[in-house]
């Protein structure tokens, strides 16, 4: 949560107009992958107990965790180049 904060103080700082939307939008995703990715999202893909599903050879609720990481990341990246 503490990414979130920054990205949003250094967009209210910025010169730019658009900076505050990349803002909002790359602080949403983050918040949003850290939400589906650790939390109740796991109890989205999670099969039953005497079900096994896997993804690319990986057990689901490893590639969901794997997903919403990658998505962290990605938001991550945006506000580096688009606010800060």
């Amino acid at each position: 949560m503490r990414w979130v904060l920054i990205i949003l103080a250094t967009a209210e700082m910025s010169e730019s107009p658009h900076s505050r939307a990349w803002a909002v939008a790359s602080g949403g995703l983050f918040i949003t992958a850290v939400f589906m990715g650790a939390g109740p999202g796991t109890l989205l893909v999670n099969p039953a107990e005497n079900e096994r599903a896997f993804f690319l050879g990986m057990p689901i609720v490893y590639a969901w965790g794997a997903f919403w990481f990658f998505m962290q990341i990605v938001a991550l990246g945006l506000a580096y180049l688009k606010v800060w």
